[in-house]
Formats: structure tokens, sequence, C-alpha cells
């Protein structure tokens, strides 16, 4: 006859093992969808301090043309003149 004491006890014991492993295996993805989370939140703010950046330099350019030596920022002012003024034309045509 089996020994259903023993057998009750086992079934508990793998229960409260279980019920162990998943809070942990629950506590940690919660720490690492916390970290992804903080990631990208940096990486936003990243790119919106880059994109502030960027309109400072350009109107720093444009108030007093020459101030910003540097041959690839003026590449990028040329081509956002250009942009503006493409988006000028295009919003008198309706």
């Amino acid at each position: 006859m089996p020994d259903w004491k023993k057998i009750e006890t086992n079934i508990s014991k793998g229960i409260k093992d279980g019920a162990r492993v998943i809070a942990k295996k629950a506590a940690d993805l919660s720490i690492e969808g916390q970290r992804q989370l903080d990631i990208h939140n940096l990486k936003r703010e990243i790119r919106d301090q880059t994109i502030t950046l960027g309109e400072e330099i350009y109107k720093i350019e444009k108030k007093a043309p020459g101030t910003v030596a540097n041959d690839s920022i003026q590449k990028l002012v040329k081509k956002l003149d250009s942009a503006h003024r493409a988006l000028k034309k295009l919003e008198k045509s309706k």
C-alpha cells in the first residue's frame, strides 16, 4: 500500500520549490524589464538632446554664417536649408 503521507509531503515540497523558482524568475524578469526600459529612456533622452543640440547649432550658423567651421556641419546646414525651401514650396502649393 502506498504511503500517502509521504506522497503528500513530496507533492507539497515540489509545489513549494516550484513556486520559489517561479517567484525568482518573475523577479529576475522584472529587474531585466526595468533595465531595458531604463536603457530605452536614456537612448530617447540622448536622441532628444542631440536634436536640441543640432537645432541650436543650426540657429547659431543661420544667425552668423561661418560661425561653425566644420565642413560636415556646413553640408548639413545646406541640406537643411534646401529641405526648408522645399517645405515652404509645398506648403504654398495647394
